[in-house]
């Protein structure tokens, strides 16, 4: 189990694609890894955000155990 004691950050993307072959990457070489998602906007905004294209309006991070 990740927690927030024992964990190391490898990736902070707000790309899909780069979240995705990291993770697939993780999987296929069996380790353990935990994705925290972050929204850049106030989550009260339902018509989008302005100055922020909707591609980048999340922050993905990627955790994995420190060993």
């Amino acid at each position: 189990m990740i927690t927030v004691f024992n964990r190391k950050e490898i990736l902070v993307t707000s790309d899909l694609i780069k979240l995705r072959k990291c993770t697939n990457e993780l999987s296929a070489k069996g380790i353990e890894y935990k994705v925290v998602t972050n929204s850049l906007g106030s989550p009260d905004r339902y018509h989008g955000l302005p100055g922020i294209k909707t591609e980048n309006a999340y922050e993905y991070k990627v955790y994995v155990k420190k060993r």
